[in-house]
């Protein structure tokens, strides 16, 4: 009988034309990949590959069977992602993957405390990560079953469920001796000529979150960027005497030598969201996202 694994090995090999890159693909020694597919040729009585000094071809047979091997390779693709859904479907356990510019928002504390108080039962654990576009990928692939992320705009993924539980409405630190800490009203247009924080991470996706960063160019500051991130950004801030767009009330906490002050006029906004995949939830994770969904709908 035809071993699966060496056909899904030849699937590969067929593909790269080389046993070093199909190896390497693989992630296993090469001599034993070129024994498994020798096995293979054994059991078929004929070989799949020519093989030259510095290259190998497919026969006619090879091309022949390489048309069966890859439709095996799709259905086992999906035979695993249905493994891992079941998984996921499974746990008895939560794992919630928190974007830094969302762990200091009232809504993500008292949504998992009160969660964790009424399912003492069920193991939660909480990671956080430095942009919410990497808690987005860490929900595609199965790392976490349910995200809390600062969106500004939407969730462009149809894949993902997007719930928002909390309004995000930033501030602005300003330094005490900047003279705009003495005004009543401070626009952003008069942050022109203004050092403004930016963290590294979200100079790199400028881009993407126009909304969030585009209005620095637009009113003439200057980006100073914060190479470790966002969650060292504030010290750098008292440090170089630099005016910060707060996402959180809680996010830079007010200092004897920085004031806090409303935007007055046009500002991004945007909401701290509760996101998981459409499919594949587990029991508990579904109550976690049904707790949510009740949060939210009290807000």
């Amino acid at each position: 009988m035809l071993n699966l694994e060496h056909i899904l090995r030849f699937a590969i090999v067929a593909q790269e034309l080389s046993f070093t890159r199909a190896a390497k693909r693989l992630n296993v020694d090469q001599p034993w990949l070129s024994r498994q597919i020798m096995h293979l040729e054994g059991q078929l009585g004929t070989e799949l590959f020519h093989r030259k000094a510095r290259k190998i071809e497919l026969t006619e047979t090879g091309l022949e069977f390489l048309e069966c091997a890859e439709k095996l390779h799709e259905v086992s693709q999906i035979l695993l992602e249905k493994s891992d859904e079941i998984r996921r479907r499974r746990r008895i356990y939560i794992k919630v993957g928190v974007a830094y510019s969302a762990y200091w928002f009232d809504s993500r504390g008292v949504l998992i405390d009160e969660f964790e108080a009424e399912h003492p039962n069920l193991n939660l654990e909480t990671s956080v990560s430095e942009l919410s576009e990497l808690v987005l990928d860490q929900i595609r692939s199965g790392a976490v079953d349910v995200g809390i992320i600062t969106e500004f705009g939407s969730v462009d993924d149809p894949s993902i469920e997007c719930v928002p539980i909390e309004h995000v409405v930033p501030t602005l630190s300003i330094p005490k001796e900047d003279p705009l800490a003495y005004a009543e009203h401070v626009a952003l247009s008069d942050l022109h000529d203004r050092n403004v924080a930016v963290s590294s991470s979200a100079r790199q996706t400028w881009d993407q979150h126009p909304a969030v960063t585009g209005w620095i160019s637009d009113v003439g500051a200057h980006p100073a960027v914060i190479p470790e991130g966002r969650r060292f950004m504030f010290e750098a801030a008292r440090r170089h005497r630099l005016v910060v767009l707060n996402l959180s009330a809680y996010e830079f906490p007010p200092t004897d030598d920085f004031v806090r002050r409303a935007v007055d006029g046009p500002c991004p906004t945007g909401d701290i969201c509760l996101v998981r995949l459409r499919t594949g939830s587990s029991p508990a994770a579904e109550r976690f996202w049904r707790h949510g969904m009740a949060y939210a709908s009290q807000k």
